[in-house]
């Protein structure tokens, strides 16, 4: 039961991850229209401009991940050397929260949620092939 319970958990983190970096690509393609324009009106093709947005995306992931593994590890560190979550040991038959290390596990959730959402982020860069040059060089006129 506890490990559907962490499939279900890391299922949901999932979604909201992906759900907030499309937002977060869909808020960057709408403030730089002006760029797509003058980009498409310099020959830049779709795909070209779509790579650039998703990398710049991908990047934001990478930043995200590495700073949310860096306050897990620390989290983790602190709860196993000193127990900062208490357990009643009547009931859970344990003083505190146990920690256990697996790099493994760490490394493949890592992994599936960068390629997930990396995925995912390939939605709002189609948005990119609606954008008409004219009226994107005068989007903010």
């Amino acid at each position: 039961m506890l490990d559907r319970n962490i499939v279900i958990f890391i299922s949901l983190l999932l979604v909201v991850a992906c759900f907030n970096l499309v937002a977060t690509l869909w808020v960057l393609i709408m403030e730089r229209i002006p760029m797509v324009g003058l980009l498409k009106a310099l020959g830049s093709s779709h795909a070209q401009i779509r790579t650039l947005f998703w990398w710049n995306g991908f990047f934001i992931l990478i930043r995200g991940i590495l700073l949310g593994n860096l306050i897990a590890v620390a989290f983790c560190y602190l709860q196993s050397r000193y127990h900062l979550i208490p357990l009643d040991p009547e009931n859970y038959y344990m003083n505190a929260v146990p920690i256990h290390w697996d790099a493994l596990t760490w490394i493949l959730v890592n992994l599936g949620t960068c390629v997930l959402v990396a995925i995912i982020m390939t939605i709002p860069t189609h948005f990119i092939k609606k954008i008409d040059p004219q009226e994107a060089i005068n989007y903010k006129n």
